[in-house]
């Protein structure tokens, strides 16, 4: 639909961008199924100066390609003429080609593994009584649970942040369809199984894991059944590594969002009224910082991640867990490795003992402000914790028994997360 002030011209251009974003649908991984759902309106506001010409053109198609793929266009992407000719020559034909324009390049470094997407999106914790587990974490502060049910076997319970990532509590309905969680399950009863890191384009991804010498299978469509969601189209595309595996555990895999959906949800995230009925905590909780993994060679585990495209890394160490630390930076999120300081001896090297050598630990969740945060703790938990200064500021550990098999940090930044 097009409406407002439009010559002939103008309307043909607003036509032809559609058409032609139509027509590179797949490579733009835009959801051919839109364009049969859904109806595109243009509209170019009424003014003194009645408006026409071609020009507009790639200014239209920009505009709608970063409104369907949820990918801003940067400020530094505009229309670019071509050069005037000098005086002392004459004046090319006055023909289409010779005024046609081009896009400048967006001046902004795109990772290859992850293509500008956030990175950490979720963490999957395994519960044992998925009914107590969503209890528990609702009286720590955390706020608007929501349950879904997968197709896989999967049911779970999600808490939602401000900066798009989320918490996922989960266990099975069916074990033969869900044999990954449910053996997990049947091991550890609970705990941290697995993040997830979100990445604009599974095709890009793959082909960079490939030419790394890294092997992935094939995307698995995915959806879930939730009071916010319906239908049968395919949400997400979720995507593993194949064997060998290049981490003890495997324990993270990929996940690219169905563009239009993406572009949905990150609307409703800048909608005040909906952050305050969806994605806001009684304990101010804003979004997922980081998880934590242990390993028993961190060089190697280092070198490993670098391989995957993780090369944006940094030494520190975690005291009140007795290790050694290496930041890996995941898009928005961190990946932080940790390796026992003495063997046999403080948290981690207990957890390695426990759980072998790869598992998650952890994770850190930001908070507004940490004072209101240890206080609703305090009350859940019938005690004082203790506040530490950790990887990000000062915070607060929830142990394993309170947070269903995981350690849980919350802490407050110096910049809160954003989507």
């Amino acid at each position: 639909t097009m409406t407002g002030s439009l010559g002939r011209v103008l309307r043909e251009s607003a036509q032809t961008a559609l058409s032609f974003i139509r027509s590179q649908a797949q490579a733009l991984e835009i959801d051919p199924e839109f364009f049969a759902g859904a109806d595109v309106h243009v509209h170019i506001p009424a003014g003194s100066i009645p408006k026409d010409g071609p020009s507009a053109g790639v200014t239209i198609a920009v505009a709608l390609t970063s409104l369907l793929t949820a990918c801003p266009g940067g400020d530094k992407t505009a229309k670019k003429q071509p050069p005037k000719p000098a005086a002392d020559k004459p004046a090319p034909p006055t023909t289409r080609a010779a005024k046609k324009a081009s896009s400048a390049p967006v001046a902004r470094p795109v990772d290859p593994l992850l293509g500008g997407e956030r990175g950490l999106d979720h963490i999957g914790v395994v519960v044992d009584d998925l009914a107590a587990a969503r209890a528990a974490y609702t009286k720590l502060g955390f706020s608007n649970p929501q349950p879904g049910r997968l197709p896989n076997g999967i049911k779970n319970v999600n808490f939602y942040f401000g900066d798009s990532t989320y918490l996922e509590l989960l266990t099975t309905y069916d074990d033969k369809k869900a044999a990954g969680v449910a053996s997990f399950a049947r091991k550890h009863k609970r705990g941290a199984m697995f993040f997830v890191l979100v990445a604009r384009s599974f095709q890009r991804t793959a082909a960079f894991l490939r030419r790394a010498g890294v092997p992935v299978g094939r995307p698995f469509p995915g959806r879930i059944k939730s009071p916010g969601f319906s239908g049968n189209r395919t949400m997400w595309h979720t995507y593993f590594f194949a064997d060998p595996k290049p981490l003890p555990q495997d324990p993270f895999f990929f996940i690219t969002y169905r563009p239009s959906l993406r572009a949905y949800l990150l609307r409703k995230l800048r909608d005040p009224k909906i952050r305050a009925k969806s994605f806001t905590h009684a304990n101010g909780a804003v979004g997922l910082l980081a998880t934590y993994l242990v390993t028993t060679n961190l060089a190697k585990t280092s070198a490993t991640y670098r391989k995957i495209g993780l090369a944006k890394q940094r030494p520190a160490s975690l005291t009140s867990f007795e290790a050694r630390a290496q930041r890996v930076v995941a898009g928005a999120g961190e990946l932080v490795l940790l390796q026992p300081m003495k063997e046999g001896k403080g948290r981690t090297a207990a957890f390695v003992k426990r759980r072998g050598d790869g598992a998650i630990i952890g994770l850190t969740i930001a908070v507004e402000d940490l004072a209101k945060a240890k206080a609703i703790v305090d009350e859940a938990l019938g005690r004082k914790t203790k506040v530490e200064t950790g990887l990000f500021g000062k915070s607060i550990w929830i142990p394993p028994k309170d947070a269903f098999g995981t350690w849980l940090e919350l802490t407050q930044p110096a910049s809160p997360p954003r989507p």
